[in-house]
């Protein structure tokens, strides 16, 4: 079974009182889907409805980790001014038509129907975190993925994301991000920089992911039903700053090379209207 959390906010960007140009996310709308069938063609069918429903002004964010999926859906919004009342009332036809489309398509689901979902099949096993970034183009982390299934390497999928964006011009991307044992590590480095170059892929040692969701989890009361993990990066300090995302938080974990957890922040990112 595939799981699906549908998110959809108006994102509205201003110019404050010193001219410069800010922006805040505004939730309006946040489902439970289920699909038993979920493969490329069942996927491109809802992003194209997604762009459709609202036309112009559209950011897309598709992350999968394991069998769970969060469609991240932003409409934009360019205002002279901050708005902060009645932000709700903007793209309810868009949202509706969103909303219409996975009720028919999909099952749509409580949060309680999330409980059995898996986020991760490692269990504190040390290993690596390696990150591929693609720009203008989807699915290059498919031929990634194929190509260590030829070769026999055992991996798991952390993080496969899709964006897109449609404002005047389009624009696209996609970033997976892989947790191997530390026996396939030069292996699979070695297919990810045949394909990406420069700073657009990463390798760092890692525990488990359950690990780092873990530690979120008992230490800010937070459940893993909305947890993203959004970006795994290595500072200059040699440092790891790892990422993650719900609806209405950014969550920020620097640890050592060693993944000691030095330090946890959190930010506030929006405001709700549901």
């Amino acid at each position: 079974m595939n799981y699906f959390i549908v998110n959809i906010f108006n994102q509205f960007y201003f110019f404050n009182e010193d001219s410069e140009k800010r922006s805040q996310d505004f939730l309006i709308s946040s489902k439970y889907y289920l699909r038993e069938e979920y493969d490329s063609d069942v996927e491109n069918e809802t992003i194209t409805k997604i762009i459709l429903a609202k036309g112009d002004g559209v950011f897309l964010d598709i992350n999968s980790l394991g069998n769970k999926h969060f469609f991240n859906v932003y409409f934009l919004e360019w205002h002279d001014e901050y708005i902060q009342e009645n932000y709700f009332k903007y793209n309810t036809d868009a949202t509706q038509k969103i909303e219409e489309w996975f009720q028919n398509q999909y099952i749509e689901a409580s949060e309680n129907a999330f409980q059995d979902m898996i986020y991760s099949e490692q269990k504190n096993e040390d290993g690596y975190f390696v990150t591929a970034s693609f720009s203008d183009i989807w699915y290059k982390g498919e031929e990634l993925l194929r190509e260590l299934d030829e070769k026999n390497v055992s991996y798991e999928v952390v993080r496969y994301s899709k964006s897109s964006f449609n404002k005047g011009a389009s624009g696209f991307g996609e970033t997976v991000i892989i947790w191997v044992a530390k026996k396939f590590g030069d292996l699979v480095w070695d297919s990810v920089k045949k394909k990406v170059t420069g700073d657009r892929a990463t390798i760092t040692s890692s525990p488990s992911i359950d690990y780092l969701i873990d530690y979120i989890t008992e230490t800010l009361n937070e459940s893993k039903i909305h947890l993203e993990l959004t970006g795994i990066d290595i500072l200059e300090s040699g440092d790891n700053q790892i990422s993650f995302s719900t609806p209405f938080k950014d969550i920020i974990i620097i640890c050592d090379k060693k993944y000691k957890v030095k330090s946890l922040k959190v930010n506030n990112k929006t405001q709700t209207g549901i």
